[in-house]
Parts: structure tokens; sequence; C-alpha cells
């Protein structure tokens, strides 16, 4: 490479003059100002919330500081070694400048070689997080050792190329060396091969996606992000090929512009190639017509996506392939090293409806849920996982594990076989039991096993008193309470009131889940013979007075299942759970859970994600979407205000693709926080009447208001000012009307919700609270306390408020305060007047509310919660009643 000094002679004045640096200068510019600007902002992503360094960012530090290496040596061979003039010009002034350019050549051959080597091995580190154990794996191992040795190898050959190593850029003395221009390009080809196999490593997996071509080469160019330094590889190992016929051994400074400048941009290239793969938050920030890319997935059925670069921690794509073939792990908010079949977490259009019904070749609204579970069992690993639980309940990070059909089919039979045992003979075909235990994959194993054997098990909630508990045994003639070791205290003591009904011990969930294949246990009836066969007893929250008992047949518990078989359904909820995966807090044991559990899982092939049994807390909560890879979840609204109080859990929930709330309004501060970020979705119903039968629009300024879809036969019925009453009418084309299976004997059913439509987009509308939120006060006005307490609650300190004072001559206010607030100081009186005065803008002097009439609730007595989270409106009422009595003494 570097010539022997050339002898003066005489030249041209145009010759002295040609100068070619300024490519080498600009290259060397371009690729310092790029690489500076990827690197920063990687940085910049990884200093966001939740988002942690992996071994793939570390790899990026040696990487950069070693192609800025690379530039500096440009920046020198310009102005120190002569690059860009011809030789015979400089030895004229200067015949010692040839050792200087050898010099710098030589230490750029180095610093750019180490550069290429961490870079890959970047791209390498995050391709191996992603592929699950496996061939693709593999190679990704072989391919990390490959670059090593050929690094050992480059060093070796590097350290012995000439000698003596001076020889390699003073050719004056004596010495040797190997033949240069066949080592770089051998060096070249071996770079070449490797950037190939980096290329073509996630190809098999993705042209094995059940995609359309168009959407697999879509997928294949995000991951081809990661070979873009092969471009400059390709010209810097033809440059070797062509630069000989340029005079390199008699002109070098001349040709050393188009080589050093290629093996600059190659290290660059290289450098930039390693962070782009992780800049997906960053895409949030530009318009919302450049993240849009349109998918579809198909894996038994047809979903209508949008491929999305979505902000969060890695890529977003959702192409199910058939599991057992696709080793590849989700993009998920980190790339984090939870395994999951296919490519996870769907990217969708939040403006588009999203999946398609009814699915291909599925009779929808005709199917016992029990056969659906049977039959997915069937199909194996080649059907949506049915849960998705923590590896490590204390540990999330530790990543999730996947429980199929065919394991909730063969723990169902388990179970139905232990049931047979344990359970006394019954001539009653449907045997009830009662069932409490904790948070776990129990509640819907159990839900599966009764199907089969065709009893009803009821499903007391624990938040309700032991006496409501039995009031619900009795009515349903209950004499058999299951529960585990872990209820053995609370259960036992319900049951001291009770000694006629006996107790059963029910097994740890692991004795269910069990890898041996039980005797299969098969549910005999077709959809006419069952579907108004008694299964599951879930009870009312008890917001308004006592719970009582609602006995959910087949047909109510299939509700998805007959939406989904409308054919001019609008988009409902239904169509953002299917095909997607979505958490929820809310227990089994409520109709909302189970729903989620089952009915939505089995139906129309959502995956639930389960989090620990602790309670959510918002701290565990970031961790489960993380982790857990959700696209959607199900929160009571007091978890999504704890959310918003922190930065990262705003962060967070504006990471999820849907954020569906229920049990109670949501805060419009946190609805305003969220609705332009992501999809902010009420849920309304009840357990008589179960989920609302309403369409989701996307009027992003109505996000708490709500329509109905004409099969659900909802009219609105007007009450007094702008307050319309919810009614259900009964109508023979009316497919979803569950209520009329409660109350077969009604013609219509008056649901005491409240509701008011919006000013702009008339067909929406808002509920605001229930009739009995009425406060009746003895001058005999009065005011409505749910459509003024949200006033109250938008205090930041103010955890829950409910005003009261029936029967009283003016409104009583109580408050219950966040965790950590001083109760009931000056201060805190003081700041709630402005509250306490805008309410009262809206009510007459009669009705108004007073900071003299103000109850904090203690610790000893917080405000009553229902099962659904919302605030037992009467019970908490009556706890206070000796506080609100004394204020009119």
């Amino acid at each position: 490479m570097p010539g022997t000094p050339l002898p003066r002679e005489q030249i041209s004045s145009q010759y002295l003059e040609e100068d070619v640096s300024n490519r080498l200068v600009a290259a060397s510019s371009v690729i310092l100002v790029v690489t500076t600007i990827l690197l920063a902002l990687r940085l910049y992503v990884r200093s966001l919330p939740n988002v942690k360094t992996g071994l793939e960012d570390i790899l990026l530090l040696p990487a950069y500081l070693l192609s800025l290496a690379s530039c500096i040596c440009g920046y020198l061979a310009v102005t120190h070694g002569g690059a860009g003039r011809h030789v015979k010009a400089l030895m004229v002034k200067d015949p010692n400048i040839v050792i200087v350019r050898g010099k710098l050549l030589y230490s750029l051959s180095w610093v750019s070689a180490y550069s290429n080597c961490f870079s890959r091995l970047s791209v390498l580190v995050l391709l191996y997080t992603i592929f699950t154990p496996g061939v693709a794996r593999k190679c990704t191992v072989l391919l990390m050792v490959y670059m090593v040795l050929f690094l050992i190898s480059q060093t070796i050959a590097g350290a012995m190329e000439c000698r003596p190593l001076a020889y390699f850029w003073d050719r004056t003395g004596d010495g040797t060396c190997i033949d240069l221009f066949l080592f770089f390009k051998l060096s070249g080809i071996l770079n070449i091969v490797g950037d190939v196999a980096i290329m073509v490593l996630p190809a098999h997996t993705v042209w094995n996606l059940q995609a359309s071509i168009a959407k697999r080469v879509a997928i294949s160019f995000v991951f081809l992000s990661g070979s873009i330094g092969l471009i400059a590889s390709c010209f810097r190992t033809a440059s070797f090929f062509t630069s000989q016929e340029q005079s390199t051994t008699t002109d070098p400074t001349w040709a050393d512009v188009e080589l050093m400048s290629w093996t600059i941009v190659e290290s660059g290239m290289y450098m930039a190639a390693a962070c782009t793969m992780r800049l997906r938050p960053l895409l949030r920030k530009l318009p919302g017509w450049f993240k849009q890319f349109k998918t579809t997935h198909e894996s038994g059925v047809t979903v209508e996506r949008t491929f999305t670069i979505e902000d969060g921690k890695g890529y977003e794509m959702n192409f199910y392939a058939k599991q057992g073939h696709i080793p590849l792990k989700s993009f998920d908010r980190d790339l984090n090293r939870t395994s999951i079949q296919g490519l996870q977490r769907p990217a969708v259009n939040r403006d588009m409806v999203s999946a398609t019904f009814p699915l291909p070749g599925v009779t929808h609204g005709k199917r016992i849920l029990a056969t659906v579970i049977e039959n997915r069992a069937q199909d194996g690993t080649n059907t949506n996982p049915w849960i998705s639980l923590p590896i490590n309940d204390q540990d999330l990070s530790a990543g999730y594990r996947d429980i199929t059909f065919q394991q909730l089919n063969n723990a169902a039979n388990h179970a139905a076989k232990w049931l047979s045992q344990a359970l006394p003979a019954a001539s009653d075909p449907f045997q009830c039991f009662a069932y409490a235990g904790p948070k776990d994959l129990r509640y819907a194993i159990l839900a599966v096993a009764v199907a089969k054997l065709q009893k009803v098990m009821i499903l007391p909630s624990p938040l309700i008193t032991p006496e409501a508990q039995l009031r619900i045994l009795e009515k349903k003639n209950c004499k058999l309470y299951l529960r585990p070791v872990e209820m053995a205290g609370p259960v036992d003591a319900i049951l001291q009131k009770a000694p006629h009904i006996e107790c059963i011990t029910v097994p740890g969930v692991e004795e269910f889940l069990r890898d041996d294949a039980a005797l299969p246990v098969l549910y005999g009836k077709t959809w006419d013979e069952g579907k108004d066969d008694p299964w599951l007893v879930f009870h009312t929250s008890g917001t308004t007075g006592n719970p009582k008992p609602i006995t959910y047949t087949h047909r109510m518990m299939a509700g998805a299942d007959i939406a989904a078989s409308l054919p001019d359904i609008e988009e409902t909820h239904i169509h953002q759970y299917a095909q997607r995966r979505w958490y929820t807090p809310l227990p089994s044991l409520h109709f909302v859970g189970m729903l989620m559990s089952l009915a939505m899982t089995g139906f129309v092939n959502m995956t639930s994600v389960i989090g620990p049994p602790a309670p959510p807390t918002p701290k565990l909560l970031i961790d489960i979407f993380r982790y857990g890879r959700i696209d959607g979840a199900l929160l009571m609204p007091a978890l999504i205000d704890q959310l918003c109080l922190l930065p990262e859990g705003i962060e967070a929930l504006r990471e999820l693709k849907y954020i569906h709330y229920a049990g109670a309004p949501l805060s419009a501060k946190s609805g305003n926080l969220l609705a332009p970020y992501t999809q902010v979705v009420p849920c309304v119903g009840s357990t008589e009447a179960g989920g609302y039968f309403t369409t989701i629009h996307q009027n992003k300024d109505a996000w708490d208001y709500l329509s109905f879809q004409k099969h659900s036969g909802a009219e609105f019925q007007h009450r007094m000012n702008d307050l319309h009453e919810l009614v259900f009418v009964r109508r023979p084309e009316c497919a979803m009307q569950q209520i009329f299976q409660v109350y077969p004997d009604r013609e219509s059913f008056g649901t005491d919700d409240l509701w008011i439509e919006h000013p702009v987009h008339k067909g929406l509308w808002k509920i605001i609270g229930r009739s009995d939120d009425y406060v009746y006060l003895a001058h005999g006005d009065g005011l409505h306390a749910s459509l003024l307490e949200p006033e109250i609650i938008a205090h930041p300190s103010v955890k829950s408020a409910i005003i009261g004072g029936h029967g009283q001559i003016s409104p009583v206010l109580l408050v219950d305060l966040n965790p950590g607030v001083e109760l009931d100081n000056e201060a805190l009186r003081e700041s709630l007047k402005p509250h306490i005065e805008k309410v009262n803008a809206h009510c007459h002097d009669c009705v108004k509310l007073s900071s003299e009439r103000l109850i904090f609730a203690t610790k000893d007595k917080p405000f009553i919660l229902t099962v659904k989270g919302s605030v037992a409106r009467l019970q908490t009422l009556a706890l206070y009643e000796r506080e609100i009595a004394s204020l009119f003494a």
C-alpha cells in the first residue's frame, strides 16, 4: 500500500493544485454528525421511563468512540497526510509526508475494524434477545463467534503484515510485507459474508409468517436496517479491486481518498444500523401519517391491522404464525428477554376497526364455551395462547410463559375428575357449590370443569360481608363451599354461622395443571340443548343495596360470540379484544373478570395476561404492561388515576393501544392526559344485563361518551333537565338483550342509570350516575350527587367524594383523602373551597355545599368499596350516619 518516496521532478502548476480532499472531509463530517446524533437519540431513548440498558447498548459506546477515531483519522489524513493531493506535488514540499500518511492509514484500518465488530455484535445481541431458543438463536451465537474470531484474525494479521511493522509506512529501509492488497480484498469479502448472514438471519422466520407478501416485505425492511453497513462494505471492497489501476503504489495520497472515505463510511453505517433499530420511541413525535403502515394478520382469522412503529422500547409487530414454526420473540417494550411464539405485540391504527367478524369457518352465536375450549385444545399450539403468566411473580423481568388451550382443557379434565370424587352424590342435575380462592387460574379451570360436569359454581366475593355471602348461598340453596387451604381462615369464619354447609378443600393449582394427560371429560350437549343451562352464579356489586345472585347460563356467557354473529355490527369492544394481549386486575369471581379470562380468550382468540396475585400498585402495573407486552388494559378508574400521578405511569399508559375502564367514571384530568395518545373507552354494564352493547367512536374530545348498537334495544327516556335514564325495551329483532334472560317476564327494564347526551356529537351519551344518587332534602329540594362529585374529586388530595344528607335541611360532603395527606387541617379545608364553589355554581341556594358541612374519612373508617372498586354509596353513608347527624344536632 505505501509506496517508496518519489524523486523530485518538474511538474505543472495545475498538477500541483489538484485536490480532491474535500471528498474525504465530507465523508468524515457526515459520518461524525450522523453517528453522534443517532447515539444521542439512542441514549435519550435509554433515559425514558421503564427502559433498561442492555448489552447491545453498552457495545455501542466503544463502537462510537472507534468510529469517531476513524473520522479523526480522515481529517488528519487531509491536514497532515496529504490525502487528496498528488504525491509528486507533496514530495516537492515535504518528502516525509508519505510516512505520516502511512501511519494514519494503518491506524484507520485498526479502529475501523474494531468499530465494525462492536457495531455488528450490538445488532446480533439485539437479534439474540428477539429470537426464542432454536435454530435462529443458535445461528446468531455462531455469527457472534464468527465476528469475534474474524476480529482476532485481523488483529494477528495486522500486527504481522509487515516486518518490521514500521515498514508499512516507511519503505526507505529494509523490510517485507505480505500482499496487502490481497489481505484487504479477503478481509472485505469476509466482511460481506458476515453482513449477508446477518441480513438473511431472520428471513426464514419472516417468510413463514402468515401474512401477505407485501407485509412480509415490509417487516423484512425493519430487519434489513441492521445490515445497512453491507452497502458501504461492498463499495469499500470494490475500491480495492479498482484502485490498483489508479496508481495506489505510485500516487497513494491521491488514491487514498476513495479507500479511506469508504472505510470511514463503512464504520459509520454499521454504527447507524445498530442505533436505528432501537429508536422506535421517538417516532411518536413524528406526524401520524408517517407512523402508519397497514398490515394483515391471518391465523384462522382475518384482521385488519396497521404496522405502526410506536414509541416504547422496540418495534411492535404482530403476525401470528403457527407456533412451533416461528422462532421469534416479540419486539416488546424493551425488546426484553421474555419469550412468546411468533411476532407479538400487535401494532394497530387506533382509528380503524381492527378485526372483522365473523371469523372464517366459525358459526358465531351458537357455540358453548366449553366445546370451543375443547376444540381449541385439539388445535394444540396452532392457536393463540390462552393465558400468559409471569415466570416469577417477584421479578416480572424474568418474563412470561404461555398456557395453551390444550393445557387449560387438560387441567379442566383433571379438575373434573377431582370434583366427581370430592362432591357428594346429588340427584339435582345442576348440583351447585360455592368457591372462593386466591386470585389464580383455579377460578377459570374449575369453571370449565363445572361446565363439563353440568354443575353450577357460585362465586361469592370476599369483599362483601359474611352475612351477604350466606344470604346468597341461601337463595341458591347451596350446601357446599369449596376453598383451598389459603382461604381456610375467612371461609371457615363464615361457615361457623352455617354449620349445615359442608366445606371441601381444593387442591393447589399445580395439581390441575399437571403435564400428564387426564382422562377426557367432554361437554356433550349441542347449543340448542345446553344454551339455557345454568353454569356460573355471580352477584351484583352491592352499590345500591345487598348483593343479589345472578345465574349465568351458557348463552349469557356467549354474549361476545353472539355479537360477533351480527352481520351489521359496528366496532365494539370485542373488535379490540380479538387476537390481542389484554390485562385486567378484575378477578374471575366477577363476571367481567371471567369474561376476560374465558369468554374473550375462547370466542375471539384474545390472550389474557395475568399479573402477580399481589394488589396492583402503580409500579407493579407498569411492570405488567412492559414485561407482559400487553396491547390493552381493562382497569378500574382509581388505578388509572394513580398511574396518572406519576410521569412513568402516564408514559406506560400512553404506550398501550387501548385503555378500557369500568366500575366508575374516569376523572376528566386522567382521561384528557391519555386520550390524545391512546384509545380510552368506557365499559358500561351490570351483572344483570351484562356488558352494554355499545359502539366505539373516534371522537377524541368525547372519549367518555358512548353510543349503543341497534341490536341492544336501548332507549334513553327523559327524566329531568338534561338527564335521561337508560331503559332496555324488549324487541324480537334485538339479539343482545341479556337482561330479558334474567327477567323473562318483563317487557322493559329501567337501569336507574342516568345519562347525558353530548352537546355537539349527538347520539353519544355519557353515564353520570344513578337515579338513587339523588339526595332528597327535608325542604323538598335535592341534588344529583353524581353530577357534582367529580368537581370535588378533581382536587389533587382527594381520592373519593360523596354527597349525602338525605332528609336533612342541607347536603353533606364526605371526602376520602389520598394516602399520605394530613387529615382535616385548615389549609386543606381552604384549598377545597374553590372546588366547593364550582359545585355551588350549579346549585340553588338551598342545596349548596359548605365547608362547614364537610367530613373527612378516617383511616379506621375508609370508604366502603364495591367489587368493582367504586364507592358503595349507601353503605358508606350509613357508616358515617352518626357524624352526619352531629352536624345538624
